[in-house]
């Protein structure tokens, strides 16, 4: 059966239910040309490295959200001792973010993007116990596949 519609979303999903999640896995979500769009659209982002609890950070990031403080202001984002200042999701990334809310019938306020320089470079596993995440959050692992540019 094909899922995939017009614009080159698939919205084919493997569900495994795992003892304490479901983790839905959407294995052709965008069609390759799309894929390639975004992928060039979001490499000119402001990525930036910086220093982390055991040293500096091997990976580049930038972070977006719609997240705000009381008074307003965007809601930075804090893992391992580092700040990460929260930016407005620039326009593709907005249209990825509401095809991927549409499809999972979820809503996502935030979006950490990270760069890694060379294929030698990964985040091992972990666990993320930061106070800036709300309990019971939904969280995209993975976005795109492996590519060196």
């Amino acid at each position: 059966m094909d899922t995939t519609d017009d614009e080159g979303i698939d919205s084919y999903v493997q569900i495994y239910s795992l003892p304490s999640a479901d983790f839905r896995f959407y294995p052709r979500f965008l069609a390759t040309d799309l894929a390639e769009f975004y992928f060039d659209s979001f490499r000119d982002l402001p990525f930036a490295s910086g220093k982390v609890r055991g040293g500096s950070e091997r990976r580049m990031s930038c972070f977006f959200s719609d997240l705000r403080n009381p008074d307003g202001s965007l809601r930075n984002y804090q893992y391992s001792g580092k700040d990460n200042p929260a930016l407005p999701f620039p326009p593709e990334m907005r249209v990825l973010k509401d095809t991927i809310e549409a499809v999972t019938g979820h809503k996502f306020n935030a979006c950490l993007v990270n760069l890694y320089p060379d294929g030698k470079s990964v985040i091992g596993f972990h666990s993320d116990k930061e106070t800036s995440l709300v309990p019971g959050s939904l969280i995209v692992h993975q976005f795109g596949r492996r590519k060196m540019v």
